[in-house]
């Protein structure tokens, strides 16, 4: 991971994430990139084009004080577009490793049942995102818990999460989420795939279960008790049940989280 794209609106939200990716940056020796992403809509306005101008100097500015504030590398783009904003930002992922995206969680109904603004960036992008919400301070990756049902689906896709745990030293938690009450069988199953998963590459996973009829509750509530640095989800392309059932836990949380996600994507879902 060495070069970070984070889009910005000038909005609170998103100053907080620039800082927040300047610092892992730093950390990881990394490249910024700040991305505004203007409507063609607006350029049409012929009342608009000064400000045009004045927006592309603040993010220049804004760039060049990052660079000196945090000693990176740090550049910007600004980008005219006709998209939606999650489309939008997706042109430009072919040269970057990771998305950082600020949110000051929903502020209306519809926000709420729509996941909120950040939702349809992430359901867009084709690299991870890093989900900051507004007022989280960088205090780096201790502990990073990861919520995935391998019970399920018999496979425990951690590789992508290795680089932080490498970078941070981090302790892993993986989280899986059972209905509120299940055989005895299907506990022993599940001792037995937490043993392979950590015997087969030689792994030292943490494990943690908890049962719960609603999946996105439940991640919501061990998160707020054991205070994790970072909560990893998955977007999936499997059948369209299996999305509608991630994504849905997904939108709930990119709405509500008062912590940093980070939400990478898998191609190949299914065990072997």
């Amino acid at each position: 991971m060495k070069r970070i794209l984070c889009p910005t609106d000038f909005s609170p939200a998103a100053d907080n994430a620039i800082a927040f990716a300047a610092k892992l940056a730093q950390t990881t020796g990394s490249t910024l990139t700040l991305l505004h992403i203007g409507s063609i809509f607006d350029i049409l306005d012929v009342n608009f084009k000064p400000s045009l101008t004045l927006i592309r100097d603040e993010l220049e500015l804004q760039s060049l004080q990052v660079s000196r504030t945090f000693k990176i590398s740090c550049d910007s783009d600004m980008r005219i577009s006709y998209q939606q904003l999650g489309h939008a930002i997706k042109e430009c992922e072919p040269d970057y490793d990771l998305v950082v995206i600020g949110t000051s969680g929903p502020d209306d109904l519809l926000a709420l049942i729509s996941g909120g603004h950040a939702y349809p960036i992430i359901r867009a992008s084709t690299l991870p995102v890093l989900l900051i919400p507004e007022g989280s301070a960088y205090q780096g990756f201790q502990k990073i818990t990861f919520a995935f049902d391998y019970w399920r689906k018999l496979i425990l896709p951690v590789e992508p999460l290795l680089w932080l745990v490498r970078k941070y030293q981090s302790e892993l938690t993986v989280l899986q989420v059972m209905e509120e009450s299940v055989s005895d069988e299907a506990e022993a199953e599940l001792r037995q795939l937490q043993h392979k998963f950590n015997a087969d590459e030689n792994r030292h996973l943490h494990f943690h279960t908890t049962h719960a009829r609603k999946v996105p509750e439940a991640i919501d509530h061990y998160i707020q008790h054991n205070h994790p640095d970072l909560l990893a989800l998955c977007i999936t392309h499997d059948g369209w049940l299996t999305r509608l059932f991630h994504r849905s836990a997904i939108k709930h949380l990119t709405a509500v989280s008062k912590f940093p996600l980070y939400i990478f994507p898998i191609e190949n879902y299914g065990p072997g």
